[in-house]
This record gives structure tokens, C-alpha cells and sequence, in this order.
């Protein structure tokens, strides 16, 4: 069965468009008010859409919230398993490999560190909404697995395996990737991603190991 593509003219394409760009503003508006600073009608108006534009799109603003956390997973699982296609057809040894994930995924985020902000802000509204928190808990859970699944592909072929189980990995990779941007945005040192870097590095190579021959 082929797959057909519609044009950029087609319905579907202008309502991807809409939804992607009414996620951009949400991102701008919640980063600087805050999920409860933030209305619709400020969304709308950054995203130059009506409110019908954004409840034919979004049932709510929290269905929004949430659907920005998805793309942010999204686009950074896309820089990973880029970086891993990249490695293998170059032949990259598993250090250069992670660096290659590494260097991608963090450099995705943006400078102004407007999503890392909307995303800790949204982590807080599912702390607090229960109706939010369960999507959360399941963007979460299958985030996790995903995580999990590219770690553990590049680093197999090189004969490693980790020494804790992958999700685990991934958690605590994600919590070094937004603590260091945190930081480095508290410190106004918005550009400089070094540090985050060589720390990620550090603590995927401290959870690898050789694996057992058969």
C-alpha cells in the first residue's frame, strides 16, 4: 500500500500548520506568564489566530499544554536517532557516537531556553490538575521506553549494554539535560552548553559496560 502525501495546500497541512504555530505561542506566552498567566486569548493573538481557530485545534488550553510537551519530545527523540543514523554510516566508535546524540539533542534547545521554561511549567500543571496529570504520566511512560530503545541501540553494536536498566538511563539523562539548562539560564549563560554536555557524556559512559560474551 503506498502512502500519498497531500500538498501544503491541502486542509490537513494548513491545520498542521495552525496547530504548530499556535504550540510556538503557547511556548512564548507560558514561558513568560506562567500556564495560569497565560489565556487563550494571549495565545491566539500571539499566534494571529481567533478563538475559533484554537477550539477547532484544541479542546482546551490544557489539551494545548500537553500537546506542546509531545513535540518537545518529539523533536528531541528525532536529534537522537539522527545522530545515530548519522554514526553508523560513518562507522563512529560508540565515544564518538555519544557525543554525536548528545551534541544534537542539546543544541535543539532553544537559546532563550523559552521551552526548557514551558516545560517545567507544565510539568508543575500536572503536579497540580489531576485531568492534566494523567496524559503526563502516559506521555511520560511511553517517553521513557523510547528513550530507553535509542540508547540501548547505539550503544549494542559497539558490544556495551548498561548497567542499569534503560529507562532508568534516560531519566536521569533528561534530568542533567534541563538541570544544566537551568542553570546555565539562571547564570546567564544561555549560550553555553558545554557543560551540559560533558556532563551527559560523563554519566552515559559511567552507566556502560562491557557486555558478557557468549
Amino acid at each position: 500500500m503506498s502512502l500519498t502525501v497531500k500538498p501544503p495546500g491541502t486542509p490537513s497541512a494548513r491545520r498542521e500548520r495552525t496547530r504548530r504555530r499556535l504550540m510556538e505561542a503557547a511556548v512564548h506566552v507560558v514561558a513568560e506568564k506562567g500556564v495560569n498567566g497565560a489565556s487563550v486569548e494571549e495565545i491566539c493573538e500571539r499566534a494571529g489566530f481567533t478563538r475559533g481557530a484554537f477550539y477547532s485545534n484544541f479542546g482546551s488550553k490544557e489539551d494545548l499544554c500537553l500537546a506542546v510537551m509531545r513535540q518537545h519530545v518529539e523533536d528531541h527523540l528525532a536529534r537522537a536517532n539522527e545522530a545515530l543514523d548519522s554514526a553508523e554510516q560513518e562507522g563512529l566508535d560508540a565515544e564518538h557516537t555519544l557525543v554525536r546524540a548528545v551534541d544534537l539533542v542539546v543544541d535543539s534547545q532553544d537559546a532563550e531556553s523559552e521551552t526548557l521554561l514551558t516545560m517545567h511549567e507544565l510539568r508543575l500543571l500536572a503536579i497540580r490538575n489531576p485531568e492534566v496529570r494523567g496524559g503526563f504520566l502516559e506521555m511520560e511512560e511511553q517517553t521513557d521506553a523510547m528513550v530507553a530503545s535509542i540508547i540501548e541501540r547505539g550503544i549494542e553494536r559497539h558490544g556495551l549494554r548498561l548497567v542499569l536498566p534503560g529507562r532508568e538511563v534516560g531519566r536521569l539523562l533528561g534530568s542533567v539535560f534541563e538541570q544544566g539548562l537551568l542553570d546555565a539560564a539562571l547564570h546567564d549563560r544561555r549560550g553555553d552548553k558545554s557543560a551540559v554536555k560533558r556532563q551527559m557524556v560523563a554519566v552515559l559512559r559511567a552507566l556502560m559496560t562491557d557486555a558478557p560474551t557468549a
